[in-house]
């Protein structure tokens, strides 16, 4: 009986593991990185008007950027370490 190519030793776990997180790490950075220098380029004008003309709809609209940056910044980040080949630990 030989051991599966594809079973990782309980050993290499904690180790799989922080370099996964680095890897995610660095992928996720360049991600918010990029949105901070693109999305909110275009976005800061918008935002201020709001902010000067409407506080509570500017509230509304700031909490719903928030939750979308996260979801759609989590949902990359997963696609592209599907795409590398990282297995994830969950």
């Amino acid at each position: 009986m030989g051991q599966d190519k594809n079973q990782i030793n309980p050993k290499q776990i904690p180790k799989r593991l922080v370099f996964n997180l680095i890897i995610e790490f660095i992928i996720y950075g360049g991600l918010v990185t990029l949105y901070f220098l693109v999305i909110l380029r275009y976005l800061n004008e918008p935002i201020k008007n709001l902010f000067d003309n409407n506080l509570t709809f500017y509230a509304i609209v700031s909490l719903i950027l928030i939750v979308l940056q996260g979801v759609v910044l989590e949902r990359l980040t997963f696609y592209i370490l599907d795409w590398v080949g990282l297995k994830r630990f969950e």
